[in-house]
């Protein structure tokens, strides 16, 4: 005799996430309240706690799982935005100098080239470990001068010069042409302007790409770039003078 088939009813509807009852390690739990009060009571004390700040951030960040989740944060780029009003980059940028570098060292050398320096550090040798200190009064930045590279102290080279070294050395990694000779020239003359500390650029493909311009600086920004002598383009046609016809 065949068997006939069970009649099935309606299925269930789906539960949405907040139906979704999740049990939480009471451990994880209290490590993540520990956590949040430590970002709370830093972000009430402003730029002295900058360290206290970003290590309790990137333990958050860091730990697995993320405890950050336990807060209602989808990803790291939402509690970064949510909760410390910044974004995925630069939130990134502040963990790695908290965790590498001491207050004392962030208050001689600045964040903006501690960031760089430790960019230049990752190309060279590779991933940091988590909180390995750096020794960054030993450290030589190559900057080029011409066809001529010379090694210059760490706490005296800009952050247009320690960005050049570390982009020849990701080109280098990558197996691409170590030098751009039009970004060395750049480099060259915006490393003299205290305002372009923090400004980024690099040449790919013959289009300089630019980020970070003082607003309060355009004008010394035209001025500036008016005195960059421009090498060559390669495999460009030399131009002909032509007689016009009147």
């Amino acid at each position: 005799m065949p068997k006939t088939r069970a009649h099935r009813g309606k299925l269930a509807k789906k539960p949405t996430t907040k139906e979704v009852v999740t049990k939480v390690d009471p451990k994880l739990e209290a490590a993540w309240k520990k956590l949040e009060h430590r970002i709370h009571d830093a972000q009430g004390r402003g730029a002295e706690a900058f360290d206290e700040l970003w290590e309790a951030v990137g333990e958050a960040v860091h730990h697995d799982p993320p405890l950050y989740v336990l807060g209602g944060y989808e990803s790291a780029t939402d509690f970064f935005a949510r909760a410390l009003h910044t974004d995925l980059r630069s939130a990134q940028r502040n963990i790695a100098v908290a965790e590498h570098a001491t207050p004392a060292q962030e208050e001689q050398y600045g964040e903006s080239n501690i960031a760089a320096a430790l960019a230049f550090i990752e190309a060279k040798f590779g991933k940091l470990g988590k909180t390995l200190p750096v020794a960054f009064e030993r450290l030589k930045i190559p900057v080029r001068d011409g066809s001529h590279v010379r090694a210059v102290a760490f706490p005296k080279a800009t952050v247009a010069e320690i960005q050049t070294a570390t982009r020849e050395l990701q080109r280098k990694n990558a197996g691409e042409p170590i030098t751009d000779r039009t970004e060395a020239a750049i480099a060259k003359v915006m490393s003299k302007h205290a305002a372009f500390k923090n400004t980024r650029f690099s040449v790919r493909a013959g289009l300089v790409h630019v980020r970070a311009i003082p607003l309060a600086s355009l004008d010394l920004f035209a001025r500036v770039l008016s005195q960059v002598k421009l090498p060559p383009v390669e495999g460009a046609a030399k131009s002909k003078k032509t007689k016009v016809a009147t």
